[in-house]
């Protein structure tokens, strides 16, 4: 037996502690990749009424969102943009992210059914997606022209968000702000390390990712420190104990070694369901309530537990 149990209460803490943090700006929850492995489904139906809108990055979720009657905006990012793209979102009343001048020409050439709230994504030094900088006033200025195009929202994405003193942060900052010259729209810059980090970034949409989860953004932090909680909890059987003598070695590469008379539980979970294969010696793994130590690396389907010599765990 194993599963995956996911946390209402935990969700809404979540988004709550966020509202509280964050003040008047609109909420806009990341569920892209299948809400980040806790399903599409259960989280967009637990945050449907308490957030601004929610992103996804295929049309397969959209699909998804669209079939169980979520009420709240739903925004699609990363997708490939085409002219039928452009045309089945404005008629699903999908809002559509554009992160190249090639894809306004695409809207431009669309006979859209419907009007369309657009994002566009700028380039300010990540450099991944976006338009850059120098063309944003011509962005702007061509979809303004766009008949159809009912609002645009300007957004970035920040590299060093978690090191807010970083250069490369203050100097994302400095560009993203300087396109409120150009944009007297709503403007988005601010992901969950942005949150944490970057008051004066909040812009008018904030968009927590891994943070609705309860995982800190930071590599340094746990999300406890942040007050968030954790929604996901993985459950497992105990399959067997072994009994481990001085010297004995626990699971491939022989990675660890009893110093002393021991038992091992084994526990039918592994990176199959997502447990990191390279996680180390020592992380806790909790057992009727209490936490005992991982051994030995983590295999397909199974992973070890130091228990000790007396301890209340049977099969």
């Amino acid at each position: 037996m194993r599963e995956a149990l996911i946390s209402k209460q935990a969700v809404l803490h979540n988004v709550a502690l966020i509202r509280k943090k964050t003040g008047l700006r609109k909420l806009l929850a990341f569920l892209k990749a299948d809400a980040y492995g806790h399903g599409l489904p259960l989280i967009a139906s637990i945050v449907d009424t308490c957030v601004d809108g929610i992103a996804v990055s295929s049309v397969s979720e959209v699909e998804v969102l669209k079939s169980q009657g979520i009420q709240t905006k739903i925004v699609l990012t990363s997708a490939s943009i085409t002219v039928e793209l452009c045309e089945e979102m404005a008629q699903w009343g999908v809002d559509l992210v554009l992160y190249d001048l090639a894809h306004i020409e695409l809207l431009q050439q669309a006979c859209l059914p419907a009007d369309i709230s657009v994002w566009l994504k700028v380039n300010t030094g990540m450099n991944r997606l976006g338009v850059p900088l120098s063309a944003v006033a011509k962005a702007l200025q061509a979809l303004k022209a766009i008949e159809r195009v009912s609002s645009v929202v300007l957004m970035t994405h920040c590299a060093t968000a978690d090191q807010p003193m970083h250069v490369n942060t203050q100097q994302q900052c400095k560009h993203f702000q300087s396109l409120s010259s150009l944009h007297d729209g709503l403007m988005c810059f601010a992901n969950s390390a942005g949150i944490w980090t970057l008051e004066s970034m909040w812009a008018d949409w904030v968009r927590p990712g891994i943070s609705l989860y309860g995982v800190s953004p930071f590599s340094d932090q746990q999300g406890s420190a942040l007050q968030l909680k954790p929604v996901m909890t993985m459950r497992a059987q105990v399959l067997a104990i072994q009994a481990l003598k001085p010297g004995d070695s626990v699971g491939y590469g022989c990675r660890w070694t009893a110093q002393m008379s021991t038992q091992i539980a084994v526990i039918c979970l592994g990176y199959a369901d997502g447990v990191p294969w390279n996680i180390p010696d020592g992380a806790s793994v909790m057992i009727r309530g209490r936490c005992y130590p991982l051994v030995g690396r983590v295999s397909t389907d199974l992973l070890s537990v130091d228990i000790g010599c007396n301890a209340p765990v049977i099969v």
